[in-house]
């Protein structure tokens, strides 16, 4: 689902009316900012216990916020506008608690964390707006694919990939998948992220002339034309490795799209980390959340079900289903 970017006065009555209803973390986010903002007002003046009170509740909330921010659909436009009243309105509110309690009380240190974590809130909206959502509208048809139960783990990975027409089955009821992933597909996978994300148009891969009679010519002169990898003619309907499918992955979408705030920009893993050390845009996937490997690791020089790659490939489109480094 996209997020929503709804352009808000800091009202109550205009809130109530302007959060989806069909989207239960926007309309939460959005009461826990609006009541956050409410418990600032007069902090500063209440008496020493019912200040603390409320500033342990108002930093329960901002946690709260922060925490839902790196993975749950929200409203951007209001989060941000909200978090950054806070840091304009009571940046100096430390100051003034500790003029009256001194700079080592419980006041002080959590008028410091607000405001660091409004800060933060802020930071992360604003990086929101400016490069999210992404050109992919998750809203569309649905393909069911009949060999594909409804309680399998990569159900909604492919249901909404195909929805948004990034990814294809085999035919028009069969995805296969357990088959394997092949150069071209991984290379069609790609082209489609690009596409979409920068003309909205997943179809301008199919207008490009090309020579041969291979099913993915059109989408590798695309590739070519937009400096993007592509496979040879003996690999194309080769399996991929899952470091080669990572450089694609890695190619569809623009730097800004990696590496976003609410991950980790550090691999904690060790033994993770040798294994990816020499290769820079695995890396790149999982500091954003994207590929997270599993209990032997990243296995990069083997293949890839096609289940696999639509659940990778749905990380790379939505920023709302990657993983966070904190989780894993």
């Amino acid at each position: 689902m996209k997020k929503k970017f709804i352009s808000l006065a800091l009202t109550i009555i205009i809130l109530a009316t302007c959060i989806s209803a069909n989207a239960s973390y926007v309309k939460d986010c959005g009461k826990i900012m609006q009541e956050t903002n409410s418990l600032m007002v007069g902090v500063e003046n209440m008496s020493e216990s019912n200040s603390l009170e409320r500033l342990n509740q108002i930093s329960k909330n901002l946690d709260t916020v922060v925490s839902r921010m790196s993975s749950e659909n929200y409203d951007v436009k209001l989060t941000y506008t909200l978090a950054a009243s806070i840091k304009a309105n009571y940046g100096n509110l430390a100051t003034k608690f500790e003029k009256v309690y001194g700079s080592n009380s419980k006041h002080v240190t959590l008028a410091k964390k607000i405001t660091k974590d409004a800060e933060t809130i802020a930071t992360k909206a604003n990086y929101y707006l400016k490069n999210y959502p992404l050109n992919f509208d998750w809203s569309g048809i649905q393909k069911r694919f009949t060999d594909i139960p409804s309680n399998a783990w990569y159900y909604s990975d492919v249901a909404k990939t195909s929805a948004a027409n990034i990814i294809s089955g085999k035919d028009d009821t069969h995805f296969d998948p357990n088959g394997t992933l092949t150069h071209a597909e991984a290379m069609t996978l790609m082209a489609k992220v690009h596409a979409i994300h920068h003309t909205g148009y997943p179809g301008e891969i199919f207008n490009y002339s090309f020579s041969g009679n291979h099913w993915a010519g059109s989408i590798r002169e695309y590739c070519k034309d937009n400096k993007l990898p592509y496979p040879s003619d003996k690999e194309l309907d080769t399996p991929i490795s899952r470091e080669k499918m990572g450089l694609y992955f890695r190619k569809a979408l623009p730097d800004s799209c990696y590496n976003t705030p609410g991950f980790e920009n550090v691999i904690t893993n060790a033994s993770k980390f040798k294994e990816i050390k020499s290769y820079p845009h695995i890396q790149d996937l999982y500091k954003s959340g994207i590929i997270v490997g599993d209990e032997n690791g990243f296995r990069l020089q083997d293949s890839i079900t096609r289940a696999e790659a639509a659940a990778i490939i749905h990380r790379v489109a939505d920023i709302y289903v990657r993983v966070d480094v904190a989780s894993r």
